[in-house]
């Protein structure tokens, strides 16, 4: 699976991160609640490549190491 992500499922709020950026940094782990989800799922996310290229312009999104867009409770901001 090319960079998994994870997604916390917690009532109506989705959070999500890399699961490079959690074995990274340790301090991000949060504990899990009655009725919590957890998904991991490929990265589906891709970049088009403009200009002169030999292979196809499409190409998986390399691994984020920044924060997720919706921060997790103990995820960081």
């Amino acid at each position: 699976m090319n960079n998994p992500q994870i997604r916390l499922i917690r009532g109506d709020a989705i959070y999500g991160t890399s699961i490079d950026r959690l074995y990274d940094n340790p301090a991000l782990d949060t504990t899990l609640r009655p009725g919590d989800k957890v998904i991991v799922q490929p990265d589906e996310r891709y970049f088009l490549s403009l200009g002169l290229r030999a292979t196809n312009p499409c190409s998986p999104s390399p691994a984020t190491r920044s924060p997720p867009s919706t921060p997790c409770p103990s995820w960081g901001a």
